[in-house]
């Protein structure tokens, strides 16, 4: 069944709400001229819906108009001024083929309007989505000025347009449910589970990172205490040497003082007397006692002990005090 359906310049397509693309937005005005301030406007009370867009063409940039209609026909009305600059020039294309064209001058000396005029018609199009494209002028031309008020497309109601219409199957219906079900299931679901692949992946990752970071601490830890360890015992060690080699030292020293000088006591008693070689004899036997405790003293500043390397004393050490 047939049915005619008139798309107002500003309001649309009653049926679906489609509505007409100007281009470019600010060369087309609703209820005005675009490039035009100044012109004398139409009478509100005489357009289709009282709306109108209007343009002034000037030839430097495309002006156009385009709208998406299904039908079989379609028909485009605009409002003349019979003023200058009252020139119209206009072209037409369906689905991106130069369909018509339309020129017009004005005729009147008023400022005056004629409403309701046919620019482009198109009878014979095949049914089916059809796209039209009005242009104002063209590149290079001359002043044109175009006033659209509405478009009218013949559609055909596809369901009655059979006498006898097919009943789509309840197994058809559910198949196409299903389908339809399960896309928006996936469009949904695809972009969740894509998120979620990447944080478990981001988890595994950090979780194994932090799994060798802990699993070498450990061995730094060790390692740091082992060090730690030498160094102290080092320190300690060091200390210890130094104390028990500042013994032995002093001992040594107590021990050197000790010495007595043969010679000079043999100077001092020139006279030897039974008395006087007894003494010499007793100094020289004590000399060679102070002598081997010497020899003693000087090796075990040199053992492993008096070093701070064991904690064993070396042979023939006595101390009186336990220094360990």
């Amino acid at each position: 069944m047939s049915q005619n359906i008139t798309v107002d310049d500003q309001n649309g397509d009653p049926s679906n709400g489609y509505q007409i693309i100007y281009e470019p937005k600010d060369a087309w005005v609703s209820n005005g001229i675009g490039g035009c301030p100044n012109c004398t406007m139409p009478n509100s009370n005489r357009p289709f819906m009282n709306t109108w867009h209007g343009s002034l063409s000037n030839g430097s940039v495309p002006i156009n108009a385009s709208f998406a209609f299904f039908g079989r026909s379609v028909t485009v009305f605009c409002i003349f001024a019979n003023y200058a600059p009252g020139i119209i020039e206009m072209t037409f294309d369906i689905d991106g083929v130069q369909s018509g064209n339309f020129s017009h001058s004005p005729k009147g000396t008023g400022n005056d309007y004629n409403f309701n005029n046919v620019v482009f018609a198109s009878q014979q199009l095949p049914l089916k989505n059809h796209s039209l494209t009005i242009h104002n002028g063209f590149v290079g031309g001359p002043t044109s000025l175009v006033i659209l008020d509405s478009i009218t497309y013949t559609t055909e109601d596809v369901a009655s347009a059979s006498e006898t219409p097919i009943k789509p199957s309840s197994q058809g219906v559910s198949s196409n449910n299903s389908s339809r079900t399960l896309k928006m299931l996936l469009a949904v679901l695809l972009p969740v589970l894509v998120v979620a692949c990447i944080a478990l992946l981001w988890l595994f990752v950090r979780r194994r990172r932090l799994s060798r970071r802990s699993a070498a601490c450990p061995e730094k830890a060790t390692i740091s205490e082992s060090r730690a360890v030498r160094i102290h015992s080092s320190m300690r060690s060091t200390r210890t040497s130094a104390i028990r080699r500042q013994y032995i030292q002093q001992e040594l020293r107590v021990v050197q003082e000790q010495f007595v000088d043969i010679d000079e006591l043999e100077r001092m008693h020139a006279s030897s007397t039974e008395d006087i070689r007894s003494q010499l004899d007793g100094a020289r036997e004590r000399n060679n006692q102070l002598l081997t405790r010497i020899h003693e003293l000087e090796a075990q500043l040199e053992s492993a002990w008096a070093l701070g390397l064991s904690d064993e004393p070396p042979p023939g050490y006595s101390a009186r005090e336990s220094l360990t």
